[in-house]
């Protein structure tokens, strides 16, 4: 899980970091690896690489606080707030497997904005898989599925699993400005057989 959140629950957070002095932000590139994106002052420190692969390889959750370089978290937070129109409400419930959700998403790729596309296409790129790969341990190179959410006030998704089509990795990246303990949204991660 990553985050640019401004206060953010820190109950799984094994690393910590503080923010870029990059300068302005330039969309991502097709074939750039998401390393070129991340915060410096975390991903270029020996420690907190060995403290992400470990928990990552150990099946446990990474909360990774200001992980992108600002600008690029901020430009992106932009994006997303500008493109409100394109969410659609995603409600489900169903007795039989015991889930529900309510949240706003974008899952029609047709509907993205020209920086969701880049930000797609960076979050596949071989060199993003190769390095997604080299921190998990695991096989990243099938297809990256996106699903732009909006939680509002009264948004949730009960427990589940984002195991999928034999999906090996799964990310958050949270882009809550100003967020309150008090208002919920947190991630909790479960055992399988909790």
């Amino acid at each position: 899980c990553v985050d640019n959140e401004d206060q953010t629950d820190n109950t799984v957070d094994p690393v910590s970091g503080g923010s870029s002095s990059s300068n302005a932000f330039t969309y991502p590139k097709v074939g750039d690896s998401i390393t070129s994106f991340l915060n410096p002052n975390l991903f270029q420190d020996p420690e907190t690489i060995h403290n992400i692969k470990q928990q990552l390889r150990a099946g446990k959750p990474v909360m990774i606080h200001n992980a992108f370089q600002p600008e690029y978290a901020e430009a992106m937070y932009q994006d997303l707030s500008s493109a409100e129109g394109a969410f659609e409400l995603h409600e489900y419930a169903h007795e039989q497997d015991d889930f529900s959700c309510y949240h706003y998403n974008i899952y029609d790729l047709q509907k993205y904005t020209p920086l969701m596309n880049a930000t797609l296409e960076l979050f596949n790129s071989t060199a993003t898989k190769e390095f997604a790969s080299e921190l998990s341990g695991r096989r990243c190179g099938g297809q990256t599925w996106p699903a732009a959410s909006w939680y509002k006030p009264g948004s949730h998704s009960l427990p589940h699993s984002d195991w999928a089509d034999q999906r090996t990795v799964a990310y958050v990246w949270h882009l809550t400005k100003g967020w309150k303990h008090g208002w919920g949204g947190h991630l909790y991660w479960m055992s399988e057989t909790s």
